[in-house]
């Protein structure tokens, strides 16, 4: 869940550079390990 605080940041880099401008967000990682955290957040049973 960690890239999750870039993806909520570039969002708001976004607005801030308004329509037709470019923003860049690179992301690594299988996400593999957040697998169970984000189900148990669902209530899902792995």
């Amino acid at each position: 869940l960690e890239p999750s605080h870039a993806l909520a940041r570039v969002g708001e880099i976004a607005e801030e550079v308004g329509k037709g401008g470019d923003v860049v967000l690179n992301m690594c990682g299988r996400g593999d390990k957040d697998i169970p955290q984000v189900a148990r957040m669902f209530g899902v049973q792995l």
